[in-house]
């Protein structure tokens, strides 16, 4: 339960850390910067399609991996 909480408060500093450099680049901008240039949400179909490519990869490589074994 601890280390939960210790990897809840480094999640926090690392967002406070990204946020300070977005603050820093609009800051720093010699032009106008919009919301999108900094960040941009993925959306559910490009994640889930990327999440199932993965999958298919690691199953492939399993299967790959299990080959080598003979079952006798």
């Amino acid at each position: 339960m601890l280390d939960a909480e210790q990897e809840r408060k480094y999640d926090r500093f690392e967002e406070h850390a990204l946020t300070a450099m977005m603050i820093g680049k609009v800051n720093n901008a010699r032009k106008r910067i919009k919301l999108s240039d900094l960040f941009k949400r993925p959306e559910k179909s490009d994640v889930s399609t990327q999440k199932a490519e993965n999958l298919y990869e690691k199953q492939q490589k399993a299967s790959e991996w299990l080959s080598q074994f003979e079952i006798e």
